[in-house]
């Protein structure tokens, strides 16, 4: 009986490379702590096994979005680390149905507002983070309620880490926003301190790492580039390729000039061509923007993705490769030869957001 698993789409997650990211992330603010952000079960790529190799490679602070994630990575953390010394955060902060279990697992919340700071304040759990909004508007406390902090003598006897804050301009580096956004986080960042002297500094995610601005931080937030996906303006400071997506080929067809392939025909031959059918569609994270859109790597070409993407296949023009495809020969939809960002962007979305769509039928391979 053949192996089935041949004729699922397989993501290869190279764990070596993210601890290599994660070194090379490091040595580019060589006098700051380097986190990690392993939220959405580390961008899709899957956290049970990715969290012990950065642990392995010197991470020993932690970023998730979710108390239940954060409760997740402690365990997942406890085969590598039973002594719990790393230090895990909590973006959302806590709420009223969870803050009193912040303490039993470890996990240090992000303060996001005045409730937030009061349900913390009323449990004493110890050390927490305050987010300060610069200027993205989402999460975060606004200037009226600093001003509050402040002023006031409400919130002092809470124990603050850090001051956090978050680029919302960062993947365009020329963007005077950003500047805007460093300058506005140390004035304020200027004001806490009168009230928690120790706090230390944290702005920059993965996009921010590449920003031409001089910043003081005592830790950087990677997220994507850790994940081999971001800013690589300096080819010094490339990163390493983590996850690749393969799909293989079912069937090979050739249809004459006129045909046409897929749901509603859109796409029509203007020669003899030779189709490859591949097992993989939406249903997988494989976008349905990809219609007459993508590229796959087939044998060491390109080929274009033709027709409309459906549930569980897409169609690939392999008429000019050269050599010969056969089925069952694994076209590549991202990875060493196709960069996600690339593929992201013939989607009209970013490698975030591809990680993240990966479905559950795809069958994960790590690499150490």
């Amino acid at each position: 009986m053949s192996d089935i698993t041949t004729h699922r789409p397989r993501l290869t997650i190279d764990l070596a490379a993210v601890a290599e990211n994660y070194r090379t992330l490091a040595a580019m603010r060589p006098k700051a702590d380097m986190a990690a952000v392993v939220k959405a079960d580390c961008y899709g790529l899957g956290v049970d096994r990715i969290a012990p190799a950065l642990f392995a490679a010197g991470c020993r602070a932690f970023f998730v979005a979710y108390f239940f994630e954060g409760v997740h990575l402690r365990e997942i953390l406890s085969r590598v680390d039973p002594e719990g010394t790393a230090t895990i955060c909590i973006f959302n902060g806590p709420a009223r149905d969870d803050v009193d279990d912040f303490t039993t697992h470890g996990l240090t919340p992000v303060l996001n507002t005045l409730e937030q700071m009061r349900l913390w304040r009323q449990t004493g759990n110890g050390p927490a983070i305050i987010h300060i909004d610069t200027g993205m508007n989402r999460l975060g406390l606004t200037g009226r309620e600093i001003d509050e902090i402040i002023s006031g003598e409400a919130y002092r006897s809470l124990e603050i880490s850090y001051l956090m804050s978050h680029f919302a301009f960062g993947a365009n580096a020329a963007d005077p926003h950003n500047a805007g956004q460093a300058e506005a986080f140390s004035r304020t960042a200027t004001s806490l301190r009168k009230i928690w002297p120790s706090a230390k500094l944290s702005l920059s995610a993965s996009a921010g790492l590449f920003l031409p601005l001089e910043i003081e931080e005592a830790l950087i937030r990677p997220g994507v580039a850790l994940y081999g996906a971001g800013p690589q303006d300096h080819p010094e400071q490339a990163l390493k390729t983590v996850a690749s997506l393969h799909a293989p080929i079912l069937q090979i067809r050739d249809i004459a000039p006129g045909e046409t392939c897929g749901y509603s025909g859109t796409f029509t031959a203007q020669r003899p061509t030779r189709l490859a059918t591949i097992g993989i569609g939406y249903a997988d994270g494989y976008c349905r923007a990809l219609s007459n859109k993508g590229v796959v790597r087939i044998n060491g070409d390109d080929c274009p993705v033709v027709g409309n993407v459906s549930m569980d296949l897409i169609i690939a023009d392999i008429s000019d490769i050269e050599g010969d495809a056969r089925v069952g020969d694994m076209a590549e939809c991202f990875g060493d030869n196709i960069r996600v960002e690339d593929h992201a962007a013939r989607a009209g979305t970013i490698a975030y957001e591809v990680f993240t769509m990966l479905g559950g039928r795809i069958q994960k391979i790590y690499r150490t």
